[in-house]
């Protein structure tokens, strides 16, 4: 690959894939002596937070990697569907790992950002969509 070839739009989406490489083995590394089990946040560990914050950007690297920035809702939706599934799978790895134990509520967290995000993600475009239809703004 020529580096002048190299544009905008691929060191996006390799951003895209760091991001995903970052959180997946944020997911895989044993977290040794600091244990965030033990903070709580209201009724919530400290563990569940972090894995919904993780999760949280998941849908905004759709138009990060893309050069629009309106997206349609059925990519949207299969985003958000690709997100649920890495978010399922990062924690199912666990049932695998000797250093790592599987639970269910981490799993949970991690979709509960991927949709709280999406959340956010469709009010921004819808909230983008009527700004840009007033009267005021030709």
């Amino acid at each position: 690959m020529n580096l002048a070839s190299f544009n905008f739009n691929n060191k996006r989406l390799m951003l895209v894939f760091l991001y995903i490489i970052i959180v997946i083995a944020l997911h895989l590394i044993p977290m040794g002596g600091y244990s965030i089990n033990r903070m709580n946040f209201g009724p919530f560990r400290g563990d569940y937070l972090i894995h919904l914050i993780c999760f949280l950007p998941w849908m905004f690297l759709l138009t990060f990697s893309s050069h629009k920035r309106k997206i349609g809702a059925l990519k949207g939706l299969a985003w958000m569907g690709i997100g649920i599934i890495l978010a399922v799978i990062v924690e199912t790895i666990h049932c695998w790992l000797p250093h790592r134990s599987f639970n269910p509520m981490d799993a949970m967290f991690n979709v509960a950002g991927v949709v709280v995000g999406a959340g956010v993600f469709f009010a921004r475009q819808k909230l983008s969509f009527v700004w840009h239809q007033t009267p005021d703004n030709p």
